[in-house]
């Protein structure tokens, strides 16, 4: 005769945190649409707050890799911004904090996440010149069946 295992009653009561955006965005299931969403409340939100002549080069991208990653990349700072350190801690943990919102997670468990990743990346004048497209969601596609394992870069596939 076997026993029954009866599941972890802690881990069953365990709620997730869910970030205030997150109930106003259920219904998109594609991480793809959601990067697109937060790409233009990301934009709606900060546009304002630069100066008018930074307001120009302002902008958001999203990098969404396997259906489960996304990062952002904001541009729109001088140079002289970015050099100093607290700026740029400060500008991160705001942006990623907005990010957050969007996102659930549960308190010791790393897979119960709605995405991963979710990094912020500041760019310099120059990359802000280099990339003229902003507000764009980049899906990438991993050439895993191509490369062995340890090879596994991602290349551009769409932009949605």
């Amino acid at each position: 005769m076997s026993s029954l295992l009866l599941p972890n009653h802690a881990e069953w009561v365990q709620a997730r945190s869910f970030g205030d955006r997150v109930f106003a965005t259920g219904n998109i299931r594609r991480l793809s649409k959601l990067a697109r969403c937060i790409v233009d409340d990301m934009q709606d939100e900060y546009a304002e707050a630069f100066p008018l002549v930074s307001r120009q080069r302002f902008g958001v991208n999203a990098w969404v890799y396997d259906g489960r990653f996304v990062d952002f990349e904001v541009s729109g700072f001088r140079d002289a911004e970015l050099a100093e350190p607290e700026f740029v801690m400060a500008a991160r943990e705001d942006f990623a904090a907005f990010v957050s919102r969007y996102n659930w997670t549960r308190e010791g468990v790393e897979d119960d996440r709605r995405f991963f990743g979710a990094e912020v990346f500041l760019c310099n004048e120059a990359e802000q010149d280099f990339r003229r497209k902003r507000g764009k969601v980049w899906i990438y596609r991993s050439w895993r069946r191509l490369l062995s394992p340890r090879f596994q870069p991602f290349l551009p596939l769409a932009t949605a």
